[in-house]
């Protein structure tokens, strides 16, 4: 990221840490089947806005940040889909396998 590239450390961390912590908000967002509260989100947009807001301070460019940050969303969203399907395929496996050896038990 620009931080890294100029040796901030420290933004960096910050900017990582908020990354991280968008991911695992999404993440259960999706494991527990619902749209984020209005809570989650106006927190989750004042932390991005205060750290776009360093960033201009420090002289970064904030509209490759927001490219950047918009791409890293865009792959969550991917990736929350993905496991969705992935979650749906293994119940969708489990509801037929466990009739069939439930039928086999009884059958032996």
């Amino acid at each position: 990221m620009i931080a890294k590239e100029s040796n901030n450390v420290q933004f960096a961390c910050e900017v990582s840490a908020q990354i991280c912590n968008s991911q695992a908000l999404v993440a259960n967002s999706a494991s527990r089947r619902a749209p984020l509260t209005t809570r989650e989100l106006q927190t989750t947009i004042h932390d991005v806005a205060l750290l776009l807001y360093q960033a201009q301070q420090l002289h970064y460019d904030s509209s490759t940040m927001i490219m950047r940050v918009k791409a890293k969303i865009q792959a969550l969203e991917e990736q929350m889909s993905f496991v969705n399907e992935k979650s749906s395929r293994h119940g969708q496996i489990a509801a037929e396998e466990v009739p069939k050896r439930l039928h086999r038990c009884l059958v032996d």
